[in-house]
């Protein structure tokens, strides 16, 4: 292989297009040769076989494989089924009736299938299931598809020249996994007793055979494959040559006997202690190993191939330069190119090629209208943040198996939140109650940011301002506060709790979320409850519901969540009517990575401090069990804000009010920005408190500055995701869904008396309350609305069919 074929330009392979889609939902997928169904590797010009490829199973490529991978001329895209994607597949094969009336007699609808030359393929959730094959009088019938399997998908080029396509409305890619239906338990002994009558003597054979795709003739052993040796060429010679790139990539290295030392910057450290050498790079205070690569990419906060590529120029590999390659002990030598590729151009030597990377990147964004966040990554002061909360960010990407950094700032706030909480009020009456929802990619470091604030917290003594992992009711809330007016809620899957608030049914959940909201308003007021009827109550029973009263309420969250589950729990209420407006979206671009071996470290000892101080300096202004009950109104530290720190937060509101909100009102996301200035003070209390010298409670401007910095980043940010990401209501997803159905009807197979009402557009209701998985209550709310909406009608019965049901139809 060339390392000019990793970068071959071609943004219209079927693989290029639809991978990170699959990707971004946790679905392994795998480059497949064109007009094959073999997967396969570009190289010398040619496609080959992909050795090994079911190791896929297993973890998801790395961001330098699918690099690779999206620049392969034409490369089609295979699912890997199995328990990492939680998907097996059906592929049914065969187009004889009667065999197919009675599988579909055992097998489950599933609300995602594709379809190639014939047949089709349907998918369902994993439940440990084992490959199996079937056929009949020798010809395939049907694929169970499970783990160490891999199927086409949609987009690519079956081998007869058909495109594969989606035959339902929901498609993998954008389909919540754990909503698929699951086969029965015993489909491998239904399907079996079906089939056994049809089959010969030979088929039988076949079947109690485990039958397994073969490497197929030819196909290359090269053990971790092309994109593995290739990298690990560029680690050697970059280790060989550390004066080549070390000056040029590291900022601040300082050369010494052996190498050079530089500071874990993307860490916060503060000491030389990263150690390079020819024998290797050490984090000596994180305790870890690093690849030249790793180090390049994090000092540039860069991608991993475009460290590669930086690297490999500062270092004049030629792009012919080809990579000697071993098959059974022999060396091997790719193919010439019959033709010549067509490559990225080559930076000039006297340019700096990462500058040269990251302007070529950014004009591709803005040709393709994409996010430019997404290729600039965070603003470098959200990187730094000021003071002690600079040090706290330093030890949880130290100690992180995921380097995160977004998530690590939010969840450093989210300590100074809690640990502050009652004990200090700003002179305009702001509290430290902040709301914070981090949101990335599933199994993507979302745990540890949490983690660390329960450790930290913990180690300080704090830990009784550390409330449950949630709320199941306004009850709850109250409860909660009755307890510890102060407190943080860690909460791990929060994009469910706001889905389940807002599912029918749920009003308790609904309640807690509408109490979060209210209380987040009441921090210098009192939390009243709301009037119950007395009747029936002993008078015990009505002082001890009376007196459930709470003065100064501060209650913080720190919430995790995926993209897709946050997104989609975002109903027009959460949006509109307050809850999302007061949270800090903190959502996390950083694409998938490999997880580092990292050794635990308990919290820094200045960290630990400091949040004690929190407390030991409150507790010389007033009664820290006053402080706590939340009968008594609390007697907190005042913070002042200088006036130079007003001046900005004044110019910020005319911002807000004159420029940013009118920006959004034709959406009716304006009033997301209602909140904005309020959660900058909020913050400035926070960063004033990690900046300053202890008992120093002025918050002055640089304070203030970052804060309001850092609020309108996020806050502008989830107003544009909002736009583009999210589901106006539940209800509505849902009536999407049903009408896809109805106008599938005709498309559908069932038993002789609904495939005539099936055949004339109709979709009985049985069939239909099925196919939605809904209670009758839920099924009914919806098709009503449907109905009022003038998208369906419904029949009682179709006389001229001798059928009785009621059926749904499409209104023209």
């Amino acid at each position: 292989m060339k390392a000019s074929d990793a970068l071959v330009t071609n943004p219209s392979s079927p693989f290029a297009r639809n991978a990170q889609r699959y990707i971004d939902n946790g679905l392994p997928v795998i480059p497949i040769a064109p007009g094959t169904k073999r997967p396969g590797e570009y190289a010398g010009g040619k496609w080959r076989g992909m050795s090994e490829w079911q190791k896929y199973s297993t973890h998801l490529p790395t961001e330098l494989e699918l690099d690779f991978w999206h620049a392969w001329p034409d490369a089609g895209m295979g699912l890997l089924t199995g328990a990492l994607a939680g998907v097996v597949a059906i592929d049914i094969d065969t187009e004889d009736k009667a065999i197919l009336a009675k599988i579909h007699a055992i097998l489950p609808p599933s609300p995602v299938r594709k379809m190639g030359r014939k047949g089709y393929t349907a998918f369902y959730r994993f439940r440990g299931e084992v490959n199996k094959s079937w056929r009949v009088n020798s010809q395939p019938v049907m694929d169970l598809l499970a783990e160490g399997r891999q199927t086409l998908m949609p987009g690519t080029l079956h081998p007869d020249g058909m495109t594969y396509v989606w035959l339902t409305e929901d498609t993998l890619d954008n389909f919540e996994l754990d909503r698929l239906p699951q086969l029965p338990g015993n489909f491998i002994e239904l399907m079996n007793r079906l089939v056994e009558p049809l089959m010969t003597t030979d088929d039988k054979k076949y079947l109690r055979n485990a039958v397994m795709p073969a490497d197929p003739a030819g196909e290359i052993q090269t053990g971790n494959g092309f994109v593995a040796a290739f990298f690990r060429r560029i680690n050697t010679e970059a280790l060989n040559r550390l004066d080549e790139w070390v000056p040029r990539f590291i900022p601040g290295a300082k050369p010494n006997a052996i190498g050079y030392r530089c500071r874990a910057f993307w860490r916060n450290a503060q000491n030389m202690n990263v150690g390079i050498a020819r024998s290797g790079i050490r984090d000596f205070g994180g305790e870890y190993g690093m690849t030249a690569i790793d180090l390049v990419m994090h000092a540039q906060n860069v991608t991993f191939a475009q460290a590669v590529e930086a690297l490999r120029l500062a270092l004049n590999i030629p792009t012919g330069d080809e990579l000697t390659m071993t098959v059974n002990g022999k060396a091997m030598t790719p193919d010439p190119d019959p033709a010549p590729a067509q490559v990225v151009a080559r930076p000039r030597a006297d340019r700096d090629p990462l500058l040269v990377e990251r302007e070529r990147q950014l004009a591709k964004v803005e040709q393709q209208e994409a996010a430019v966040e997404d290729a600039k990554g965070p603003p470098d002061f959200i990187l730094q943040p000021p003071g002690m909360l600079g040090r706290i960010v330093g030890w949880m990407a130290q100690t992180a198996p995921k380097y995160q950094p977004e998530l690590f700032v939010a969840a450093a706030i989210a300590v100074g939140a809690a640990a502050m909480g009652r004990l200090y009020r700003s002179d305009h009456g702001n509290f430290t109650s902040l709301f914070i929802v981090m949101v990335a990619l599933s199994g993507e470091g979302k745990e540890h940011p949490q983690q660390c604030v329960t450790r930290l917290l913990s180690a300080a003594g704090l830990d009784k301002v550390i409330a449950g992992a949630g709320y199941t009711s306004s009850s709850a809330v109250i409860s909660a506060l009755m307890r510890t007016p102060s407190h943080v809620a860690i909460i791990d899957e929060v994009g469910k709790l706001l889905k389940f608030s807002r599912a029918l049914g749920q009003s308790n959940s609904e309640a807690a979320i509408d109490k979060l909201v209210e209380v987040f308003g009441k921090c210098d007021g009192v939390m009243k409850p709301q009037n119950y009827s007395m009747t029936g109550l002993t008078p015990q029973q009505a002082a001890n519901l009376s007196d459930r009263v709470v003065h100064n309420p501060v209650v913080s969250l720190l919430g995790a969540t995926t993209p897709a589950t946050f997104y989609q729990a975002l109903t027009d209420d959460l949006v509109r009517e307050g809850f999302l407006g007061r949270v800090i979206t903190v959502q996390s671009k950083m694409p998938r990575q490999m997880a580092r071996m990292v050794k635990a470290a308990p919290p820094p000892e200045d960290a630990v401090v400091w949040c004690k101080s929190l407390v030991s300096d409150a507790a010389e202004h007033g009664d820290l069990v006053t402080q706590m009950n939340p009968l008594m109104p609390a007697t907190p530290v005042t913070m002042a804000f200088t006036p130079e720190s007003v001046a900005l937060l004044e110019a910020f509101e005319k911002e807000l009010t004159f420029h940013l909100k009118p920006r959004y009102e034709s959406t009716g996301l304006d009033n997301l920005l209602v909140r904005t200035r309020e959660k900058a003070m909020r913050l400035s209390m926070i960063v004033a408190k990690a900046m300053n010298a202890p008992k120093d409670n002025q918050i002055r401007a640089e304070a203030a500055d970052w804060a309001i910095k850092y609020v309108r980043h996020y806050d502008l940010q989830v107003i544009e995701s909002v736009q583009v990401e999210r589901s106006e209501t539940i209800i509505e997803a849902q009536i999407k869904k049903l009408v896809g159905f109805i106008g599938r009807a005709r498309n559908l197979e069932d038993k002789e008396s609904d495939r005539r009402v099936l055949q004339k557009g109709g979709m009985p209701r049985s069939k239909l309350m099925r196919a939605m998985k809904m209670d009758k209550r839920t099924f009914d709310n919806v098709v009503d609305t449907a109905i009022e909406q003038g998208l369906i009608s419904k029949t009682e019965g179709i006389p001229a069919l001798d059928y009785a049901g009621v059926v749904y139809w499409l209104r023209a």
